[in-house]
């Protein structure tokens, strides 16, 4: 194993969550407390050696990443980075006329369109703008949860700041998967979602939201209502009551109600 002197930093970021193949791939990440005992950077070097395109390790906040090459490190205090080969080897060779082999010209992919954030909302001038921006098209407003937020796509500053933590990467965002179904012509969806806020008016009351409250300038024709989930933990209704299911209900129909008018 070669192995050079130990610095701070990461060669580049990787996800956790990002499947890798050792044989192919040019990183990946292997989590220290799941499936592996890595308590170190020298376990995470060990490991390295496993993996046939690893050629670089960072070790820091229980995760091990591994890299083929490390042209623009990173600085990154938490971190610990190694060399632990001179060089990986070469990906897999196809054999001559494999039709994986043939130069294909690579076709132009269009960005899918991704649903609006909950616009800001503060007078009624606020609320003519946006229909003006929002022209003819038919609005769809979805409403939740985190289920409907997603991994926040849709909202600005993405990977900025607290937000966009490393738990919801990689959650899809069904909000955008209606726009993209629905088309950008002539629909307009609106991602409404809030990390655990409930349907029943209790702390975290989704009806208190900002998302909410902007609901006024959105002006939705149609509603997607997903709420539910977080009404359903003991702390917002007792763990030795019954589940108040009538009461959800109720909370369920007034919140519709109330983003249709």
């Amino acid at each position: 194993m070669l192995t050079t002197a130990r610095t701070t930093g990461i060669c580049y970021k990787t996800w956790p969550q990002a499947p890798f193949d050792c044989t192919r791939s040019d990183s990946g990440t292997w989590q220290a407390g799941r499936r592996f005992n890595l308590s170190s950077i020298s376990a995470c070097a060990t490991r390295c050696l496993q993996c046939e395109r690893c050629a670089w390790v960072a070790y820091g906040r229980r995760e091990c990443a591994w890299y083929a090459s490390c042209e623009h490190p990173v600085d990154k205090p938490a971190y610990e980075r190694m060399r632990v080969r001179a060089a990986p080897p070469p990906g897999p060779r196809l054999e001559a006329g494999h039709t994986c082999g043939r130069v294909r010209t690579p076709k132009a992919v269009t960005p899918a369109p991704l649903p609006v954030p909950a616009p800001e909302c503060r007078s009624a001038s606020d609320a003519a703008s946006f229909l003006a921006l929002a022209g003819r098209k038919h609005r769809l407003a979805c409403l939740g949860d985190s289920i409907t937020r997603g991994d926040g796509a849709h909202e600005a500053g993405r990977g900025s700041h607290a937000p966009f933590k490393r738990s919801i990467v990689g959650r899809g965002n069904y909000p955008a998967a209606l726009q993209a179904l629905l088309g950008s012509e002539d629909w307009l969806v609106g991602n409404f979602g809030v990390s655990g806020r409930t349907a029943m008016p209790t702390g975290d009351a989704y009806a208190a939201t900002r998302e909410f409250q902007s609901l006024r300038c959105f002006a939705p024709e149609l509603a997607v209502l997903m709420l539910g989930t977080n009404d359903a933990k003991p702390v917002h209704w007792g763990p030795r009551q019954r589940f108040p299911h009538a009461r959800l209900v109720r909370a369920l129909v007034d919140l519709g109600r109330q983003a249709g008018q």
